[in-house]
């Protein structure tokens, strides 16, 4: 019954860790941002809307904050989380800042865009260049958090160069065990665009720290780790594969107590696998008993071994109920997966048919935009030609117009002329009646006078253009 145990063993472990894997996928997003299915599992706050490639938590305006919030309650002792993010602005200074969370309770305030009261860890990301030396950065940077066995570090890569640098380290750090992941943002009379574009979240367990790292392990190679004292060893990779060698240095300090645990661990295995042998050992023979000395330790009877095997029988009864169950929600999920990847297709085959029609409505609005500005061109064309004959005719109205003036003003000066000789006729016509028994020579003398008179008027009026006069 003893080689039942460990392939058991290992598809249970094996489903735990596609288990912790599919949890840590429900904490983390990255592009692209193709479809709603993509960020179903986020909740945005305030100002955050999705684009292609990002998640916009601020626009560069002011009194705007925004985040974005995992809707599924992570459950684990610790967790590894890197984020890649990005701060722009046409300004050198820029405010207020990001912040990232893990607490109890998500949601929207007025700190980096979150509640001022809670329960958990923020870690801040102050973007206002306090000490005015100009080295706040305005580009993508990455940001990588752990906690792990009580010990928080924060390294960050400010230029996406791979050149981590440790800015935060404090042991004894108590979170709480259940809480949600976010990312916030908020700006103030001095603004920028502030962006999250990834979210990678690593969820570990009490049991050694193990994450879904053991989904890299292959189903034979669980096996052999999983014999007694396996355990063990699984521990020793899963945190040999998390550190690095800068990281190393800076976990020094609980090194020694991994290493007591480690040792714990391993007289722990020892001692079960003893329990083992001495449970399932045959029963002496005669010949064996006489040849085998004497010793202080008891020998288990038959029925001791009988109900350790029915106890050993439930338990594994139990185990593969359980099996069952989680095998089941495997199945269950891989046809969520599989649904999920035929919706992709049919969306990736929508999106195909929308980008072949968009080409299409391009290539008419362009041709259309390219006739209209021909007729834009023409009707320039005609227009300026308009414009240059009506200042012509703006030129010779105004000359006539100056003409008819000097014509007027000509006028008035005959009509003034005329009256004169007017009201000096009527004078020579009252003498005359005045005088009427003068001779007739007197008469003729007066006529002829006025008929002097009517030739010089007439000659004058013809001298100063009486053409340009009745034209006008």
């Amino acid at each position: 019954m003893h080689s039942h145990v460990a392939p058991l063993c290992v598809a249970l472990v094996l489903l735990l860790a596609v288990g912790v894997h599919c949890e840590s996928a429900l904490h983390s997003f990255s592009p692209p941002f193709l479809s709603q299915s993509n960020t179903a599992h986020l909740t945005l706050n305030g100002s955050a809307v999705v684009s292609d490639d990002k998640i916009r938590l601020t626009p560069a305006e002011k009194g705007k904050r925004g985040g974005v919030w995992t809707k599924a309650l992570a459950h684990a002792d610790g967790f590894e989380v890197e984020l890649a993010m990005q701060i722009t602005g046409q300004r050198s200074i820029g405010a207020d800042g990001m912040a990232f969370w893990f607490v109890e309770e998500a949601g929207d305030g007025p700190v980096y865009g979150a509640p001022d009261m809670w329960k958990g860890l923020m870690i801040g990301f102050e973007t206002f260049d306090n000490d005015m030396s100009g080295d706040n950065p305005k580009a993508p940077f990455h940001v990588l958090i752990t906690y792990k066995q009580g010990v928080l570090t924060v390294d960050m890569d400010l230029r996406t160069t791979g050149r981590w640098e440790n800015v935060l380290y404090f042991e004894n750090v108590v979170l709480p065990g259940t809480g949600y992941f976010g990312v916030t943002a908020m700006t103030g009379g001095v603004v920028d665009a502030m962006d999250v574009a990834s979210m990678s979240v690593t969820l570990t367990s009490s049991r050694g720290g193990r994450s879904s790292r053991l989904g890299s392990y292959s189903k034979d190679r669980l096996k052999d780790l999983l014999v007694p004292g396996g355990e063990t060893e699984v521990e020793e990779r899963s945190r040999d594969t998390a550190s690095t060698p800068t990281r190393a240095e800076r976990e020094a300090a609980a090194e020694k107590e991994r290493e007591r645990q480690r040792l714990l661990e391993e007289e722990r295995q020892r001692q079960k696998e003893r329990d083992r042998e001495n449970l399932w050992q045959p029963e002496p023979t005669p010949e064996a008993e006489a040849e085998t000395p004497s010793t202080s330790t008891p020998t288990p009877t038959a029925s001791e071994c009988v109900c350790d095997t029915s106890d050993l029988e439930a338990s594994l009864e139990t185990m593969a109920q359980r099996l069952d169950s989680v095998q089941g929600t495997a199945t269950s999920l891989a046809a969520k997966v599989a649904e999920a990847e035929a919706k992709l297709k049919d969306q990736a085959a929508t999106q195909s048919a929308l980008d072949k029609s968009y080409e299409a409505t391009k290539r008419d609005l362009t041709s259309q935009v390219d006739l209209l500005t021909k007729r834009l061109d023409t009707a320039a064309a005609k227009h300026a030609r308009m414009a240059s004959k009506y200042e012509a005719q703006e030129d010779e109205l105004t000359t006539l117009r100056q003409g008819a003036e000097d014509m007027e003003a000509r006028l008035t000066l005959l009509l003034r002329r005329m009256a004169t000789l007017e009201a000096a006729f009527q004078a020579i016509t009252a003498q005359v009646e005045a005088r009427s028994k003068h001779s007739a020579l007197w008469t003729l003398l007066v006529i002829g006078g006025v008929a002097g008179c009517c030739w010089y008027v007439y000659k004058t009026i013809k001298k100063s253009g009486a053409s340009q006069l009745g034209a006008w």
